[in-house]
């Protein structure tokens, strides 16, 4: 070989970067809780599990359903859905992918031993499965369902073959982890990293890479560290301080967008005293003062969201007044952000009869969310101005998860993101009272409880008129945020760096999806 070629040698392999070596390393602030894909219902388990377990239908990047293991589905009675399979499938170990393939799924989701938080909220509506023929099913809702599609695109599909005996543990060890999608189960450390190798027989479009890699790296300035040091291609939510420096290099993209993620309080309802809510002095109360809906409005107001939005997030988030921000059809257009107005705060606590002020415990993670601890401190100061004295503890996020649904907090701050981009969804979760058909929230952590919410989510679920089902789910969210069930902050903005020879498409939902990552 002359000296030239090898100079272009050299010179083609240090610009195909990743791509010449087939092999996509990814920075994430989280990983999977399980190999299990219904083990939790969380985001975190969600985007990497998609990897292995194809959906009935998928999501785009504005979480528009599109067909996947389904390539139809027709509402053909009020309680009745018809889903047509694509045929051809096969899943890692060979076997067709059938019907029964999806009946089995649909009752194990919900059944899963020790979940922390059940596929039973997107399956509740269920009656029956019904196995029409080998690429047909149709379910059987026990109410018109007119979201069945949407969350049944959070269902990871399994073998009945693979997983009919299996437990969660045969999952997370790889026996049991046999799905359909573009990439399959190679290895799994908790905590660590996750690594896939490339379905070659994949019936859908084939991933640019042979190998991914995830790695958990849950400090935000050691993600980006990882990128420009070349430990990894791309990495997922980038902190703010440190966009402008991505954006300067000639070597790096970014990609962002507006998260369909809030950051909100949720708040402590619990009908007897709690030891999280005190007098100014520290003293014992004889109730709960954030029952009180003066209260829960004097924290609301207390909080200047355009200076979070400004100060500690950099203009990377957007001050909410909701759970989806204004670009998606199911939000509200009339539920504006509280206005941060310090003398009302003041007001309504002494109104509430707390003149001299409350001592609150507020818990919030520390490598959950990006600037979480730092949002949190700056709240604590904002309510202090307030009379509202914050015992901020900042803890590893699965601390937090514990201690919340213990309900061991006056205020904790934590994020939901809708899984199907449904406000109803998220107004389910966070605030279904236990009494409520399909029972309590997989995040209502508060105690909180309101039959005519209950009873106006239930009915707007159950509309199959779309401007019906508008009218109860706006009318739901009125009463659910009026009320304060739960105290919005900001939706962040989800941004990713990644190397000027890779692009991907930012997603609302957040996952980071190793298919979609092209090599320019």
């Amino acid at each position: 070989m002359t000296a030239s070629r090898v100079l272009l040698a050299a010179l083609w392999l240090a610009l195909a970067g990743p791509a010449a070596a087939q092999t996509l390393v990814v920075g994430t602030a989280t990983q999977t809780t399980s190999i299990d894909p219904h083990f939790q219902l969380a985001f975190t388990n969600i985007a990497p599990l998609r990897h292995v377990f194809d959906p009935l239908f998928a999501q785009d990047a504005r979480q528009q359903l599109h067909p996947a293991l389904a390539v139809e589905w027709t509402a053909v009675a009020p309680t009745t859905w018809r889903i047509k399979l694509r045929a051809g499938v096969r899943f890692h170990d060979g076997t067709p992918f059938t019907a029964d393939d999806v009946a089995f799924t649909l009752a194990r989701a919900p059944n899963v031993p020790n979940s922390p938080a059940s596929y039973a909220l997107y399956t509740r509506a269920i009656e029956a499965v019904t196995v029409v023929d080998a690429l047909t099913v149709e379910i059987r809702t026990r109410a018109p369902h007119p979201t069945l599609p949407m969350e049944l695109s959070t269902i990871g599909i399994v073998s009945r073959r693979a997983a009919a005996q299996a437990t969660t543990a045969d999952f997370n060890a790889g026996r049991a982890a046999i799905g359909t999608g573009p990439f399959r189960f190679e290895a799994w450390t908790p905590g660590e990293r996750l690594v896939l190798a490339r379905n070659e027989d994949y019936w859908g479009a084939r991933p640019d890479w042979a190998r991914v890699e995830f790695r958990r790296i849950p400090n935000e300035s050691a993600r980006v560290v990882a990128l420009l040091a070349g430990d990894a291609d791309i990495v997922e939510a980038v902190p703010p301080n440190a966009v402008a420096r991505i954006r300067e290099r000639a070597d790096m993209a970014l990609a962002s967008t507006t998260a369909n993620r809030v950051i909100l309080l949720a708040v402590n309802h619990a009908r007897e005293p709690i030891a999280q809510a005190r007098s100014a002095s520290g003293e014992a109360l004889p109730d709960n003062p954030l029952r009180d809906l003066r209260v829960r409005q004097a924290i609301s107001a207390a909080i200047d969201r355009p200076g979070l939005v400004e100060r500690v997030m950099l203009g990377e988030a957007a001050p909410a007044g909701q759970v989806l921000p204004a670009t998606y059809a199911s939000a509200h257009p009339g539920l504006a952000p509280d206005a941060f107005d310090i003398e009302r705060a003041r007001r309504l606590l002494a109104q509430a009869g707390h003149a001299l002020g409350l001592t609150i415990t507020l818990i919030a993670p520390n490598d959950r969310y990006v600037n979480d601890e730092q949002v949190a401190q700056a709240i604590s100061q904002m309510l202090a101005r307030a009379g509202i004295r914050v015992q901020l503890e900042a803890l590893p996020s699965a601390i937090v998860l514990q201690r919340g649904n213990r309900r061991e907090f006056g205020l904790m701050m934590w994020g939901i993101s809708s899984e199907t981009g449904e406000t109803l969804a998220s107004l389910h979760s966070l605030l279904g009272s236990e009494q409520s058909a399909g029972g309590r929230g997989n995040g209502n952590r508060g105690y909180y409880a309101d039959a005519e919410l209950d009873a106006l989510i239930a009915q707007a679920s159950a509309a199959m008129d779309p401007d019906a089902r508008t009218a109860l789910g706006r009318a739901a969210a009125e009463r659910a945020l009026g009320a304060l069930g739960f105290i919005p902050l900001y939706f962040p903005t989800n941004t990713w760096a990644m190397r000027r020879a890779l692009t991907y498409a930012p997603r609302a939902d957040g996952y980071t999806l190793a298919m979609d990552v092209r090599a320019r």
